[in-house]
């Protein structure tokens, strides 16, 4: 504890601390309602006046304070320091003088915490010049109700107020029933620009900056003359024009009310409803565009749908989608791919209707809604008015970038009545442009939704099937075209539908790429077929190649050699037995990652070959950098080798070059004995197709497997 202006001595020794004191009555509702804790006590500490702000200070309510010995109502360490404050109240002869002590580190009462509370303590004198009163509060204290207070009302004119009224730190004022201002503080004379004679003019009504708010004002005054506190936030105009948004507080005056009506605290409130404003704009407002998202799209479509039904016309809803947007943000950065999206915002904007709505969903999706559209043939236009406006050449610090955008619609009625259904099948007809090529636009038809819906169940199906283990492998033997043995069996996987039986992977595997599930399709296939090959190997099977196809999708994750390294590990699994297939376009798609991620499963054993050859745009120069040892030809160049010479042209060039290059050759699709023939003239290495044997289970191929020949279901097969 501090103990300012004083040194500690006993108690008061020339007043008699029972004298009477009058009920404190003066300004009682005012001071109930100042935030700084009030408290006053007769001069045996009793007290008389406790108000809200002691009450939330020290936790105690005026019910239990009044009443009490405030050394047992304030924190206990002040009790030791009413000696003091009693000597140091007594040395000091005029009211204006005040004691200040405040303790460090107190506990809080009610919360528990540790605080700082500051007290100030002064007499209250009669107009004899005996104290009659201590007041103790948290700001230095005017005199409230003493001789002094008496004189200074005398000088000023009527309806004046006192030193704490003057001095309150909010903007008080006194109004009749009528509204007139009668008396104003210097806060208030702060506030609003007006001397406190120019506001003794005025109603509160010449305050008010929007007039709509008249009829809530005269609502809460006769409220407050009913003598009940009530209050309410204006906007108001200062006299320089500037407007500003306050807490207007009204209290009836209970003391003097027939002269002064009712206290009104005003509490400029400007940074708060600024606040407000700014967090309700950014909840309803795209952050970096400035277009309205989807929480106010679609409460304007909804209004839109309104006025439309009024006026019996329809309304469009243009779904818009950047196409190959990631290229920009992956080759230019991020930076500029939010400027491009600024200034197709821009352009929308411009290229729109008055009174249309352009809205930015995120990412790359804006959304135009079109009003009052008489002709359906209206929305084509205006769609392909818009795609125009984006297609123009951007510049951008230097870069020039051009983008297209792909359009679908939906109309109002007719593909929907609420603004989720329209979006939707809006977003749809936009897919649908996007197949069709870039810089497209498609309208809405029903079939669309009849298509995703069975997308959906496809792939909720799908993902069931993989988790749930409705999944298997089929395996179609490799010959050697020089032993005439197997040498390699390819895991081909197959989806055992409980309803639709076997799926070919033609049916699911793009499905599976586009929805994320191939990376776990994938490793279930590599570790279905690892083990497969182990169990084969203890019941004598010869050691074969055990080739197993690998996505792009797969192969651009960047710890996928750590799955296979994990698979073959954990299945046992001799990796020099492992064939990773990857398509020739997918190693492609960037070059140098593909080489960076088949040297790792070079490292671990694994050989590689190249799906597919012939049908990418494979270039000599790159292949020669891949670390593979097999090309397999596409079937579509083995299927005409006897028809078209162009094909056996092609054939034959491979098998060569690939020679020549120390690969081996694998030739797909062989399903006669003229290809056959053609291969081997060829020198191919090794032939896969329906002329060696058909993708079988595993249980059915075994038998074969274990003799090393498949004589006997070639001939089951070929009859």
């Amino acid at each position: 504890m501090i103990l300012k202006q004083c040194e500690p001595t006993n108690t008061f020794s020339d007043y008699d601390p029972s004298i009477e004191t009058e009920a404190f009555e003066p300004d009682a509702a005012t001071l109930s309602q100042m935030l700084d804790a009030i408290c006053i006590t007769d001069l045996s500490w009793k007290i008389l006046f406790w108000n809200e702000g002691a009450q939330k200070l020290f936790g105690r309510h005026a019910r239990a304070a009044i009443g009490q010995q405030l050394q047992h109502v304030l924190p206990a360490v002040f009790q030791w320091h009413f000696p003091s404050i009693e000597s140091a109240l007594r040395s000091r002869q005029h009211w204006r003088s005040t004691i200040k002590i405040r303790s460090e580190n107190d506990i809080d009462i009610k919360t528990g915490v540790a605080t700082n509370v500051t007290c100030q303590f002064k007499f209250d004198y009669e107009t004899d010049g005996k104290p009659c009163r201590i007041l103790m509060s948290g700001t230095p204290m005017p005199d409230w109700t003493g001789g002094e207070r008496r004189e200074v009302m005398q000088e000023r004119q009527p309806y004046a107020t006192d030193d704490l009224f003057d001095r309150h730190p909010e903007g008080m004022l006194t109004l009749d029933i009528q509204g007139r201002l009668l008396t104003a503080n210097h806060a208030a004379e702060r506030l609003t620009g007006y001397t406190a004679c120019e506001l003794h003019r005025m109603t509160f009504t010449d305050l008010l900056g929007c007039t709509s708010q008249l009829h809530d004002l005269r609502k809460i005054l006769a409220q407050a003359f009913d003598e009940q506190k009530q209050s309410g936030e204006f906007l108001l105009r200062s006299k320089e024009g500037i407007l500003f948004d306050v807490l207007l507080t009204l209290l009836p005056d209970v003391a003097d009310q027939g002269n002064l009506g009712v206290y009104g605290f005003l509490r400029d409130i400007s940074i708060q409803k600024e606040d407000q404003r700014r967090v309700s704009y950014l909840a309803q407002h795209d952050a970096l565009t400035g277009l309205p998202n989807r929480c106010l799209l679609e409460s304007r479509m909804v209004c839109t749908f309104d006025t439309a039904c009024l006026a019996d016309s329809m309304v469009g809803v243009l779904f818009l989608d950047l196409n190959r947007f990631k290229v920009v943000n992956d080759s230019l950065g991020h930076d500029k791919g939010d400027e491009l999206l600024r200034a197709v915002a821009n352009r929308l904007i411009d290229a729109a209707r008055p009174g249309d709505t352009v809205a930015r969903l995120g990412g790359d999706e804006f959304v135009v809604i079109l009003k009052a559209i008489e002709d359906i043939a209206d929305i084509r236009v205006i769609a392909e008015s818009l795609a125009r406006a984006i297609t123009a050449p951007i510049f951008l610090d230097g870069d020039t970038i051009c983008i297209t955008a792909s359009v679908g619609a939906s109309i109002f009625p007719n593909d929907g009545t609420d603004a989720t259904s329209l979006l939707k099948h809006a977003e749809l007809a936009m897919y649908a442009a996007k197949k069709l090529g870039n810089d497209c636009f498609k309208l809405y038809d029903p079939q669309m939704n009849a298509r995703a819906l069975a997308r959906l169940s496809s792939e909720n199906s799908l993902r069931d099937a993989i988790a749930s283990g409705h999944m298997l492998l089929h395996f179609q033997p490799r010959l050697d075209l020089l032993t005439n043995r197997i040498v390699g069996v390819e895991a081909l996987v197959r989806w055992n539908h409980p309803d639709k039986g076997l799926i070919y992977p033609s049916d699911f595997i793009a499905l599976a790429e586009e929805t994320g599930m191939i990376n776990a399709l994938g490793k279930w296939v590599l570790t279905s077929a690892c083990n497969q090959m182990v169990a084969w190997r203890k019941l004598g099977v010869q050691p074969i190649r055990m080739s197993v196809n690998m996505s792009a999708i797969q192969l651009q994750s960047p710890h996928v050699s750590d799955m296979v390294a994990e698979v073959i590990t954990t299945a046992d699994f001799d990796p020099c037995l492992l064939e990773l297939e990857i398509t020739e376009s997918s190693l492609m798609a960037d070059i140098d990652a593909s080489v960076e991620t088949l040297l790792r499963f070079k490292n671990l054993g694994i050989s590689l070959s190249i799906d597919d050859f012939g049908t990418g745009y494979s270039c000599l120069t790159y292949l020669k950098r891949l670390p593979i040892s097999t090309l397999k030809i596409d079937r579509s160049f083995v299927r005409n080798l006897s028809v078209d010479k162009n094909d056996a042209a092609i054939v034959s060039a491979t098998i060569a070059m690939a020679h020549s290059m120390d690969l081996k050759v694998v030739a797909e699709g062989v399903t006669t004995f003229e290809q056959r023939r053609f291969l081997e003239s060829c020198r191919c290495d090794e032939i896969q197709g329906y002329l060696v044997c058909q993708p079988l289970p595993a249980s059915e191929l075994e038998s074969y497997l274990i003799a090393g020949d498949l004589r006997g279901i070639q001939h089951a097969w070929i009859n």
